[in-house]
């Protein structure tokens, strides 16, 4: 696709995968096979420290238009257009009604947090009030739901968050 960005350094598996036009991806990113990038979308990859993890997004990955990725995503998930999913971002699971914790990653004396998103699941950008309930908090919401079951992906398509 016309514009988009690929730095040294990053690690495509290849087939199948489609990076549309505006989208980036950083250096050492890890990207796996059959991998959607929507127009205007980036993944983070990492320069220093030495030994920090980069960000990994597994195999059969869609991740939506004007997306900005930091972490790990695991294998056939969905992230919907618009979702910033940065370091130290609630990411909230509705199946769980808990956070889903971050991955630590230690270099040297210094500890780096990365956010996850579990396999097959489907991230939307919402917000959770504060703990004391006088604002909200911009979250990653994963919504209920596997997205290998067929019901759950008409219902997800009928809402319009997910393409047919």
């Amino acid at each position: 696709m016309n514009l988009a960005f690929v730095n040294i350094g990053a690690h495509i598996a290849g087939e199948g995968c489609m990076i549309d036009g505006g989208a980036r991806v950083a250096s050492c990113a890890q990207i796996g096979k059959n991998v959607k990038f929507g127009a205007g979308s980036g993944i983070e990859g990492i320069l220093e420290p030495a030994g920090r993890l980069a960000s990994i997004v597994e195999d059969h990955v869609k991740i939506g238009a004007m997306c900005e990725v930091t972490g790990i995503i695991g294998e056939g998930s969905v992230i919907a257009s618009g979702v910033i999913m940065a370091s130290g971002k609630k990411i909230y699971d509705e199946d769980t009604s808990e956070f889903v914790p971050p991955i630590e990653c230690l270099v040297g004396e210094e500890k780096f947090l990365l956010p996850v998103i579990p396999p097959y699941r489907l991230a939307v950008g919402g917000s959770l009030p504060s703990k004391n309930g006088k604002h909200n908090t911009d979250a990653v919401i994963l919504k209920a739901g596997d997205l290998r079951d067929s019901a759950t992906m008409r219902h997800f398509t009928k809402q319009g968050i997910l393409y047919g």
